[in-house]
């Protein structure tokens, strides 16, 4: 096998198997040798494909505004405090403080990590 390949004459995606082979300086039935093999991946690294790079965390907690269950959250937790507020805060505003778990604990804790593995594999709700 040549060190120097010839550039593919056409796209690879439309070219039969045995023609790409061919073109890379492959074997079909015996794939590549270890020296060739170790060659290409000290010329042209692993194949591998590169991930996106993560999101940062002030991206993903604006993101959680983009759904309108979080508005829904946010106002029964506004209408909790204003019951709270009129009724002449006694006590501790319970109502408000459960909703601001549940959001807080259940869909940025829970619902995130489902989402985003989702996500990675393409997969879309």
């Amino acid at each position: 096998m040549s060190a120097v390949r010839p550039p593919l004459q056409a796209d690879p995606s439309v070219t039969g198997a045995a023609e790409v082979a061919r073109d890379l300086g492959a074997d079909l039935e015996r794939g590549l040798t270890a020296t060739e093999a170790a060659r290409r991946l000290a010329e042209q690294g692993r194949n591998e494909l590169r991930g996106a790079p993560p999101l940062p965390t002030w991206k993903r907690v604006l993101a959680h505004f983009q759904d309108p269950l979080i508005y829904l959250l946010l106002a029964a937790i506004v209408i909790a405090l204003a019951a709270w507020f009129l009724e002449g805060r006694v006590g501790w505003p319970v109502d408000a403080v459960v909703i601001a778990v549940v959001w807080a604990g259940v869909l940025n804790r829970v619902q995130e990590p489902v989402s985003e593995a989702f996500a990675t594999q393409g997969v879309r709700l």
